[in-house]
């Protein structure tokens, strides 16, 4: 093992006190070469303390995008605390690496603890969109769009497994079987699973969402608000605007904020006219959140603009 790698995981894994920035930062952009053993060094380590680095390791990459922990996580997928297998999965999720979504498939397929394959569902989702954007071989889309249609579809997958395999397959546009899962689970009488079918129709962007969207904008659970507005941005729905101008008054506060960056999204002349109508708004998240889907709208007007 590389020495900077071993004097960090003595550090990380063996300190009294609480690992320290510096040597979660050591171990970042590292070969495999450069980690051969570690993960013999790092299960000497108690279970308790291989969670809290693992954790810390994902914060610290969100934080900070220039560290880059992938060969790390790979390894954590292994270890025998699901804990640590989550915050592996959770690491991964901006990889592009077909061994990994290998990997991932099967923790959604098989792993004892029920939160690991909720989160090997989430991250697939990218590896749905890479697909989806043809960054993919066509043999690895279609294995990864079968996996996440079989979780989503079989009736012993638990129910937050289920969720996330809707939203993730949601990516796969043009396609009937996964239209057919996402508007089965908008029919589902849990309101969680409408709020993933609502979530799911934006990422699929196809107008046939349109009418239930608009429909759940008015709906009575505030999940259910929440969602139909994002899904109308990601959309671009025009019909929308009013109903979204109405929910800026939403008795919610997530519900208010994600209506005005969904106006921000739409982009058009009277969904502009009601931001700038909010930048004198009383509450000043309002009037912030208003600026800022402005800005998004002018930038996707003019992407030159600074």
């Amino acid at each position: 093992m590389d020495p900077k790698v071993a004097a960090a995981l003595q550090d990380l894994l063996f300190g009294e006190r609480r690992p320290r920035t510096r040597a979660l930062m050591a171990l970042s952009d590292r070969t495999p070469s450069q980690l051969e053993g570690f993960v013999a060094a790092w299960l000497e380590a108690p279970a308790r303390r291989r969670r809290s680095v693992a954790a810390m390791l994902v914060d610290l990459a969100d934080e900070h995008f220039e560290l880059f922990f992938e060969e790390i996580y790979k390894r954590l997928l292994d270890d025998p605390d699901p804990e640590v297998r989550r915050a592996a999965v959770e690491g991964l999720w901006e990889s592009d690496d077909v061994a990994v979504a290998e990997r991932l498939m099967h923790l959604l397929s098989a792993d004892a603890d029920e939160a690991v394959r909720t989160q090997a569902a989430s991250t697939l989702g990218h590896f749905a969109y890479l697909a989806e954007m043809e960054e993919l071989a066509p043999a690895d889309a279609e294995r990864i769009r079968m996996s996440l249609l079989a979780a989503a579809t079989a009736g012993d997958t638990p129910f937050e497994v289920r969720r996330r395999a809707v939203e993730a397959v949601g990516f796969f546009a043009n396609d009937e079987e996964v239209h057919e899962v996402i508007a089965a689970a908008y029919r589902a009488p849990e309101v969680k699973m409408r709020a993933s079918a609502l979530f799911a129709m934006g990422r699929n962007c196809d107008p046939r969402w349109s009418p239930p969207v608009l429909e759940a904008l008015e709906g009575h659970e505030p999940e259910l608000r929440f969602e139909a507005a994002r899904a109308a941005g990601e959309l671009e729905e025009r019909r929308a605007v009013p109903k979204l101008v109405d929910l800026v008054a939403d008795a919610d506060a997530e519900v208010r904020l994600e209506a005005i960056a969904a106006l921000g999204k739409i982009g058009s002349d009277r969904a502009k006219a009601a931001l700038r109508r909010l930048l004198e708004h009383e509450d000043e998240r309002i009037a912030e959140a208003a600026a800022d889907a402005l800005d998004e709208a002018s930038f996707a007007d003019d992407p030159l603009l600074p």
